[in-house]
Order: C-alpha cells, then sequence, then structure tokens
C-alpha cells in the first residue's frame, strides 16, 4: 500500500505526470498575460499625457463654436464641466451623458473642476484608447513588439491627432469599437459567453447609434441567427432601462431614435459626399489632407453650423504636399492595399468578415450622412487597424512592418505639422467669432 501511495505522489510530482508541466504553462501564460497589461498601461499614461500637453497647445481655451470641422465642442464642454447641463444629443449619443458622469464624478472628487475635468476626461479616454489598440493587436495574434508598433502606428494617424484632444464623443465612441473588435478577436480563440456579445452590442449602442452595426454584426457572425436576434434585443432592452435611469438624473436627455433633428445632416450639399467619404475613409483617416476655413453658407449645409466660418477637409485630395506628404500619402497606399488583399485571402476569418462589411457600412452611411466627414475618422480606423493587424501576421509581416514603421514616422511628421496649421486658423478665424446657437 504504502510504495503504491508512493508512486502516485511520484506521478504527480515527476515531469512526465504532466501536472506540474501544467503549473508551468499555466504561471507562463499569468506571466504573459500580466506583461501585456503592464505595456499597455506605459502606452495608456504615454497617451494620456501626450494628449493633456496638445490640450494645452492647441485647444485651450476651446473654440466656442464649431469652427473645429463642425464638432460639437462648446456642447461636449458645458456637458462635462456642468453635469445638468443640456442632453438634448442623446438622439444619436443615447446614454453618453450616463457613460461620462462616471469618470466626471471621479475627477472632481480628486478636486478637479471645470476646464480641468473637460481635459482629464479626454486624456483618460485617450489613454484606454491606446491601451484598447494594443491588446487588439495581441488579440489578433501580434508579437508585443508588433502590437507596440500597431498602437505607435494609430496614436500617429490624422484621426487621433486631430481628434483626441477635442472634446467630442468620438473618441469615446471609437473605444467602444475597439472592445468590440476584442470580443470578435478573443472569439476565435475561446467560446464566449452570451454576455460577452450583450455587453460589446450594449457598449457599441451606448455612445453613437450607428455604431451598434458593429455589435450587430458581431453577434450575427458569431452566433446562431437566432441568439444573435436575443443578445441584440436584449442589448435594446438593457439600454433603455438604462436611458430610463438616465433620463432621472439627466431630464432632458430626451429618448434615443428620435431622429428628427438629424434630417438636417443628410445629404449635406458639398461637393462631392460619396467621393468625400471614400477619400476621407481611405486617405484621410491616416494622412491628414491640407486642411481649409471656409464660410458655412459656401462649405456646407449652413443649418449645421453655428459659426461664420468653419475648417474643412471635405472634397480635399489625398496629401501630396509638401514631399514628406506626398512620400507618406505613397506609402500609406501601399500598406493599404497589401493589408486589404491579404487579409482578404483570410476572408473566412470572423474578425476580417465583421471589419470589413463594418468599413462598408461606415462608407454607405458617410456618403449621405455628415456635413464634415474627417469628423469619422476615428471609427474608420478601428476596421482599418483589424485588417493590418490580420495581414500582419501573414509570412510578409517584415516588409509590412518595415511600412508601418515609415507610415508612422512621415504621418507623424505631416499630421502635427497641419496641426499646427489647422490651430493657427482656428486662432484667427475661429477664437474670436462667437457661436450664436448650438447644433
Amino acid at each position: 500500500m504504502k510504495l503504491r501511495q508512493r508512486g502516485k505522489l511520484r506521478s504527480m510530482t515527476h515531469p512526465s505526470g504532466g501536472v506540474p508541466d501544467a503549473d508551468r504553462e499555466h504561471r507562463a501564460a499569468a506571466n504573459r498575460s500580466r506583461l501585456d497589461l503592464v505595456i499597455a498601461a506605459a502606452l495608456a499614461v504615454s497617451a494620456g499625457t501626450l494628449t493633456l500637453l496638445a490640450i494645452d497647445r492647441y485647444q485651450s481655451p476651446y473654440p466656442d463654436n464649431d469652427v473645429w470641422f463642425g464638432a460639437d465642442i462648446p456642447r461636449l464642454v458645458m456637458n462635462l464641466a456642468e453635469l445638468t447641463s443640456g442632453q438634448e444629443r442623446t438622439s444619436v449619443h443615447p446614454l453618453a451623458p450616463l457613460v461620462y458622469a462616471v469618470p466626471v464624478t471621479f475627477f472632481r472628487l480628486l478636486g478637479l473642476d471645470g476646464i480641468d475635468v473637460v481635459k482629464a476626461v479626454m486624456a483618460l479616454t485617450a489613454a484606454a484608447w491606446l491601451a484598447a489598440v494594443f491588446l487588439l493587436g495581441r488579440l489578433l495574434g501580434l508579437p508585443r513588439a508588433d502590437a507596440v508598433l500597431l498602437s505607435a502606428f494609430a496614436g500617429c494617424t490624422a484621426a487621433a491627432i486631430f481628434w483626441m484632444p477635442i472634446p467630442e464623443t468620438y473618441p469615446l465612441g471609437s473605444l467602444t469599437l475597439l472592445g468590440a473588435f476584442c470580443v470578435v478577436a478573443l472569439a476565435e480563440h475561446r467560446r464566449l459567453p452570451e454576455w460577452a456579445w450583450l455587453a460589446a452590442s450594449l457598449s457599441t449602442f451606448a455612445i453613437t447609434t450607428t455604431n451598434w452595426s458593429l455589435g450587430l454584426l458581431a453577434a450575427l457572425r458569431h452566433l446562431p441567427w437566432r441568439r444573435a436576434v436575443q443578445v441584440s434585443v436584449n442589448a435594446l432592452a438593457a439600454a433603455t432601462i438604462l436611458w430610463g435611469a438616465q433620463s432621472v438624473v439627466f431630464p432632458d436627455a430626451g429618448f434615443f431614435f428620435e431622429v428628427k433633428g438629424e434630417t438636417k445632416y443628410v445629404a449635406a450639399k458639398t461637393e462631392d459626399h460619396v467621393t468625400s467619404a471614400f477619400t476621407s475613409l481611405l486617405f484621410h483617416t491616416v494622412v491628414s489632407p491640407r486642411v481649409d476655413v471656409v464660410e458655412t453658407e459656401e462649405g456646407a449645409n449652413v443649418t449645421t453650423f453655428t459659426s461664420s466660418v468653419v475648417l474643412t477637409a471635405q472634397g480635399a485630395p489625398p496629401r501630396t504636399q509638401p514631399w514628406l506628404g506626398l512620400i507618406a500619402t505613397g506609402l500609406w497606399c501601399v500598406l493599404l492595399a497589401a493589408a486589404v488583399v491579404l487579409a482578404a485571402r483570410q476572408w473566412r476569418r470572423r474578425v476580417v468578415q465583421v471589419a470589413g462589411l463594418f468599413l462598408l457600412g461606415q462608407l454607405a452611411l458617410h456618403a449621405i450622412y455628415g456635413a464634415e466627414t474627417f469628423l469619422y475618422t476615428l471609427n474608420f480606423l478601428t476596421g482599418i487597424l483589424v485588417l493590418i493587424s490580420v495581414a500582419v501576421t501573414t509570412r510578409w509581416r517584415r516588409p509590412l512592418l518595415a511600412l508601418v514603421v515609415a507610415v508612422t514616422v512621415t504621418a507623424a511628421v505631416t499630421n502635427l505639422a497641419e496641426l499646427d496649421r489647422a490651430a493657427a486658423l482656428v486662432k484667427q478665424h475661429g477664437a474670436s467669432d462667437q457661436g450664436s446657437g448650438k447644433k
């Protein structure tokens, strides 16, 4: 009996027994996860710090109108600085007041007030966004170094540089899209419970109603259609319950899907909306065009703006000047074409299907909606990051990473120079141009 027990003990402790090997593998996986979280935290701190620096340099004080590409800066500044202010835009941003109330309350407990709360919320959003980009890359199969390069690329795009320091709902909306893509990527490795799909669907709907398309696509491509419909209905029911709680705190927060006021943004009178949407998605998202200042009567439907002039990239061609901008655009075209082709070869991967359909849906939507398509580039960027990540996991990894680095450097210099110029135009035309109303 004792000999048998000793034999069992040896089998449990000897490497051939399997248990110690499993323990070591479990510990190694835990260590890898901890290292990923440490890197994500470091990227988050970097993003938050750089955002605060950018805010102080370019947007302090914030313009008191929508001169910045039609961004609804005054409303969100007012909403974040004073939670009880008007929250009428819940028709398209259903639960944004409730979501923003959490960090605003936290920062107020820390002693911040007014515009400092606004800055802190935007920095926190940018921090979480860049950390999510890194984690998405890891979930899609990128090595750590590649995921860090992907994060650097994302942070240097025109979408990030022009919009992360700005009080708008689109950075937070883009964060929810990244979260949903993380769920889709994670589903390639393990079976997920229905609450994960419910959370992805609810979060994408909560900040911007049209972003719900990603939550719906994710459920439909991963679940049997009956379960996908049930998850989507449950997400809508949860949003309705949360809206009920929100309406108690914010009585002027209207019910979502009240879209009558949105008709003025449909088919806005710009030069060629379809071409502008296509150009913004493919080019302006990464390499900023040369922006311009136009009178709103000339540049867009006057009913959508409160300022007499507005910065615009609508209808602008891909960047070709100066020479570094031309190089950045050329390199980006090569990288994008390679990413699309290589991702298309892996079309059976559901994450590729979801990203491709999401981008096509965004293109179709903004071909007819929105006075300034550049406003939505952070949404476009999320799907593009998925395609690039999938392409980098192929045997073309090294040349693609070289392209990522080259685009990151050239686009960063080009975008920062254009941001300087745009900020100067705001100071010249926008800072003293008082808006007469609200969007």
